[in-house]
């Protein structure tokens, strides 16, 4: 059985329409308010870059391919659909079906144990993707299944993906450091690095890069076994922040309205693996998951890729800020 995915006529010139009114919004706003939107051009630009590759199919079967062939050196229990390539033109794609069960719906059909193994999975695997060869920048719990059978988790839809190079995937290993050390020296090098630059982190004092460390370390908090106890944590957040009202609104958003530009998929696949975990009630370690796979990524850089070291070190508390 296979799958066809055929693109509609005429998408592609709306969506042209759809990213010329963006690019001359940022363009109006950069110039009316130069010191509160200074960073929308770029956004703008890196979307419209990856919405043009989307409707594309070729490029697609071509970051599935790349992306199976990433995830299959892993060890983990995740793959995704393999293209059929006498199927692929610039508006159709064909890959093989999948009869899998959607992962937000998991809890109904597997037992506790199989719900918190595929979930760690899920989070494993953005560990090893965010430094790896191709990130997909769709996270969200659509493009999530579990097979019937195997349990293998299936990551769907690599239109929006991003290739990474050296210098970005030790970016990121770099970010997950400099927030569970807070060291915010780190993290204007991991934000550089993503074509995020802290031109002022040298202006000490300056709260900007601390501020940045304390949200994102609530953003990569333990993840909760319920709504209701990850809702408690809003409430000492609030109390932490106290008046920043803003702030706070935004992070319990997930983030994305907080991080722009190169941080946004960051903030975006953060709110997903909190948003499954507490949805199928699975608590886990987000931080120290994703820093063991960036501090592995480091070593290996530095030529210590054969000294072992433990991925999931023990549960720190939930979150400091």
């Amino acid at each position: 059985e296979a799958v066809l995915k055929v693109q509609h006529g005429g998408i592609g010139a709306r969506l042209e329409i759809d990213i010329g009114a963006s690019t001359l919004l940022a363009v109006l706003l950069g110039a009316v308010a130069p010191h509160l939107f200074r960073e929308l051009g770029p956004v703008v630009r890196e979307v419209a870059a990856i919405t043009r590759a989307e409707l594309d199919f070729t490029q697609e079967a071509s970051n599935q391919l790349l992306a199976q062939q990433s995830l299959a050196a892993s060890g983990l229990r995740v793959r995704v659909p393999r293209v059929i390539p006498a199927a692929v033109t610039r508006r159709v794609l064909g890959m093989e079906y999948v009869d899998g069960v959607r992962i937000t719906e998991l809890a109904a059909t597997a037992s506790r144990a199989e719900v918190c193994r595929v979930v760690e999975t899920l989070v494993r695997y953005y560990g090893v993707t965010m430094h790896g060869d191709i990130f997909n920048c769709d996270p969200h719990p659509g493009n999530l299944l579990v097979e019937h059978g195997s349990g293998d988790l299936i990551v769907l839809d690599w239109g929006q993906a991003r290739r990474l190079g050296a210098a970005e995937r030790s970016a990121h290993a770099q970010l997950f450091l400099s927030i569970m050390m807070e060291d915010v020296n780190l993290l204007g090098d991991a934000c550089a690095g993503l074509g995020a630059p802290f031109a002022d982190l040298a202006a000490a004092p300056n709260a900007t890069p601390s501020t940045m460390i304390g949200a994102m370390r609530f953003l990569l908090r333990d993840t909760k076994e319920s709504r209701a106890l990850a809702k408690e944590d809003f409430t000492q957040l609030e109390g932490a922040l106290g008046g920043l009202e803003g702030d706070l609104k935004k992070i319990q958003g997930g983030g994305s309205d907080l991080f722009k530009g190169p941080l946004m998929p960051f903030s975006k696949t953060v709110a997903l693996l909190f948003e499954v975990s507490t949805l199928l009630g699975v608590s886990l370690p987000l931080l120290n998951i994703l820093g063991g796979a960036g501090y592995a990524v480091l070593l290996r850089e530095r030529g210590y890729g054969h000294v072992p070291i433990q991925l999931t070190p023990d549960r720190p508390s939930s979150f400091v800020l």
